[in-house]
């Protein structure tokens, strides 16, 4: 399976550690919104939206599986499953495109990304967040970071700016996700 996640506004380092869990968590909830949509009119996920907790892999079992801290996270990747992906990123943002560490720390940068990317691990990983009406169960892409098999970045100018974000911290991201199953079990989803 393959698709695209997209997200534009501010991306900081995470060198402050836990003072940064509410931008990574306002992260997470735009890629809850894509994936909710993806889940719903994906030909190999629709199927199980709407299924009971019975059906393995259906968001209903997943919710159960994975509920934590208020919240009943359904990700698209999870260990049980056995399911991996290989993302590709194409980050937009001002400063010199030959330069991927130009205008902050890219690591910092990027271990926002990716935690936005998987259910948060602790409750100080949700700054005190509560589920909205429209986020139960609440979609993630990955249960850890660990099921990523393969990442690869590239950086370009960003030449129209993204609304209400400080310039050198503003990014447009366009995230490629391949999704597989490990040929060890199938998992819930059938073929993808």
């Amino acid at each position: 399976m393959l698709f695209r996640l997209t997200y534009a506004g501010p991306l900081l380092g995470s060198s402050n550690g836990n003072s940064r869990a509410s931008h990574k968590h306002d992260i997470r909830k735009v890629f809850h919104r894509q994936l909710r949509a993806l889940w719903e009119t994906h030909v190999q996920l629709k199927n199980h939206v709407g299924q009971g907790e019975n059906l393995h892999g259906s968001p209903a079992y997943l919710a159960t599986q994975f509920a934590q801290n208020g919240y009943k996270f359904v990700p698209l990747v999870y260990e049980a499953g056995y399911v991996y992906s290989r993302i590709e990123i194409l980050m937009l943002r001002r400063g010199n495109k030959q330069s991927i560490v130009q205008n902050g720390d890219i690591d910092g940068r990027l271990k926002t990304l990716f935690d936005a990317l998987r259910m948060p691990s602790s409750l100080d990983e949700l700054a005190g967040h509560q589920p909205a009406n429209d986020e139960d169960p609440f979609y993630c892409l990955l249960e850890d970071d660990n099921l990523v098999t393969k990442a690869s970045i590239e950086s370009d100018y960003l030449l129209e700016p993204v609304e209400e974000c400080d310039s050198q911290n503003q990014v447009r991201l366009f995230i490629t996700v391949e999704v597989k199953q490990s040929l060890l079990r199938g998992g819930g989803y059938g073929s993808l």
